[in-house]
């Protein structure tokens, strides 16, 4: 078991790194100039008639709305490939699963919170695809069912016939 822990929480603590200081330096800028450009668009017709101002305030938050699921799906597929490594390396093993899950929930975690606490979007939307993603580790490790219903492609990724 150590060996096979060893080499789960190395490969997973390495991807953890990579995507969340990618994540940090080329998409959250992309991100913020996505949310700056909505802000604009609210900004100018605000100088405009109210029903234009009310309009376009609608607007952008339906597309901030929309955004933030897209984000939120996009964050839950990173736990989703957590917590089906976990599986793939306790299948067969009757005890002693939990280092593999605790460790590979600290990743998982880890992951996460070093790009939600860069984010400089601290509304509502901002913060829920985050608190979501990591919430969605112990939803996933305790059931199976909304892995084969949402993410089915990341089964065939991990390379998991059946779950």
């Amino acid at each position: 078991m150590n060996l096979e822990f060893f080499k789960f929480f190395s490969w997973t603590a390495l991807w953890a790194w990579v995507l969340s200081d990618t994540a940090v330096r080329f998409v959250l800028p992309l991100i913020d100039k996505f949310h700056n450009i909505l802000g604009e668009i609210t900004k100018t017709s605000l100088n405009e008639e109210k029903s234009k101002y009310y309009f376009m305030k609608t607007i952008a938050l339906s597309l901030e709305f929309i955004f933030s699921i897209c984000f939120t799906y996009v964050l839950t597929s990173w736990t989703v490939w957590c917590v089906l490594r976990c599986v793939l390396y306790t299948q067969g093993m009757v005890t002693n699963r939990w280092p593999f899950f605790i460790a590979g929930f600290l990743c998982c975690e880890l992951a996460l919170a070093h790009p939600a606490r860069a984010s400089t979007r601290k509304n509502f939307l901002g913060v829920l695809p985050y608190i979501l993603a990591m919430g969605a580790f112990m939803v996933f490790s305790l059931n199976y069912e909304p892995i084969r219903t949402t993410f089915p492609w990341m089964i065939k990724f991990v390379g998991l016939g059946s779950l």
